[in-house]
């Protein structure tokens, strides 16, 4: 894998990676151009000097949940590629996402599809087939969705940053993340996705109703933003009343997207830990493995690891078990500062936190592993309970 020669490239100079790549007789290693979305290293290296490489499409961080991807940029990169100097060098073309379980399926299917195409792709007639695959049919609705999603959300190369909904509580939250959600684009794009994917014809099929469901969660998700920025404004302002009724909305958008999130299997922290626990030949066993794969999730090691949340997903159970919990915390906190006129102790705040994290990995108590509610019905509740929230929310912010 060649992420160390970009990640750190002050220390990995060309005549050192050079050097190591060398030492190998050519032909005997495989390198992973691990990052290209972001950062392709076979360009500054000469094509990693005559090793052979796989140029891969990352995307996915930890699992996390999020729309994010360029597409156009990848079919330029794999285009360019396939057909120019490194024609006949580079050994193929992969993925190196770092979970399976992935919530943004459209950008590895094409990518997917350009291993086997050294042509140029119309992305616009792609995406419009392809949303006619994900709903069964021609839907214009459906298609005028993806289209919107194509030129305004899918136009970033993928990050770690996401919903302030799994983000640590803090008060010292950067102003940086407190003013915008995790994408460039303006929520009111992603709300009129919302309301034509609802349009559809064909309400039935599971791929339409993953996207529907990923699609609204991600609205809910930004809108939160706002909420919690109106929040902390009513906090250091004193105001106790206005405190209350924005903290409660704030949770209250949060315990929605858990909701939304149990409709559907792919986003059930249930089904993740009685898999693990299903690999237990004993009591012993099915505990270890049920713990792995909470710390994965959470603390992603020991407590209070620098990559605390690494793994963080939006899936039913998760959120409110765990993510909505520890802001349910901070509110508490915030409030009792608020009523006792005394400053808010971050240090104290944060060991509390910390200590409830880990003793969540280590606890097991159980999640639904089945989907709860009609994931349409639902998306169309919260659609109409929000979209006019979400509107005036956003315009303000703009």
């Amino acid at each position: 894998m060649s992420w160390t020669f970009s990640y750190k490239r002050k220390q990995w100079t060309n005549p050192r990676i050079k050097a190591m790549l060398d030492a190998v007789p050519q032909g005997k290693m495989i390198l992973l151009d691990y990052y290209c979305e972001n950062k392709e290293v076979w360009k500054f290296t000469d094509g990693f000097y005559g090793q052979p490489y796989i140029w891969c499409y990352l995307g996915n961080f930890g699992g996390n949940t999020y729309l994010k991807g360029n597409i156009k940029t990848v079919n330029n990169s794999v285009t360019e590629l396939l057909n120019g100097c490194q024609k006949g060098k580079v050994q193929g073309v992969g993925l190196t996402l770092e979970a399976l379980d992935i919530m943004n399926p459209m950008m590895y299917e094409f990518v997917m599809e350009k291993a086997w195409d050294c042509s140029y792709t119309d992305v616009n007639d792609w995406i419009c087939k392809y949303a006619q695959r994900r709903c069964g049919r021609p839907d214009g609705n459906v298609e005028k969705a993806w289209q919107i999603l194509l030129q305004k959300v899918y136009s970033q190369a993928s990050s770690r940053w996401h919903g302030i909904e799994s983000l640590r509580p803090t008060i010292k939250l950067s102003e940086k993340k407190r003013n915008k959600s995790n994408s460039d684009y303006d929520n009111l794009v992603l709300l009129k996705v919302w309301g034509l994917m609802l349009k559809a014809e064909n309400k039935s099929t599971d791929a339409y109703l993953t996207d529907l469901v990923n699609i609204a969660c991600e609205t809910l998700g930004n809108y939160a933003f706002g909420i919690e920025t109106r929040m902390m404004s009513d906090y250091k302002a004193q105001d106790i009343g206005s405190f209350k009724k924005s903290s409660s909305e704030f949770l209250g958008v949060i315990a929605e997207i858990d909701r939304l999130a149990g409709s559907r299997r792919e986003r059930l922290l249930g089904k993740w830990l009685n898999d693990a626990r299903s690999f237990g030949v004993n009591t012993f066993e099915q505990k270890y493995y049920e713990q792995n794969a909470r710390n994965i999730l959470t603390t992603w090691g020991d407590k209070n690891q620098m990559l605390n949340d690494y793994a963080k997903r939006d899936w039913a159970g998760l959120i409110k078990g765990f993510y909505l919990k520890r802001w349910q915390m901070f509110v508490k906190a915030l409030e009792k500062s608020l009523k006792n006129k005394t400053a808010f102790d971050e240090t104290k705040f944060r060991d509390k936190i910390t200590e409830f994290e880990w003793k969540w990995t280590l606890s097991n108590e159980r999640y639904s592993d089945k989907p709860i509610g009609d994931s349409w019905a639902i998306a169309k509740e919260l659609y109409d309970k929000y979209a006019d929230k979400i509107s005036c929310t956003t315009q303000e912010q703009n």
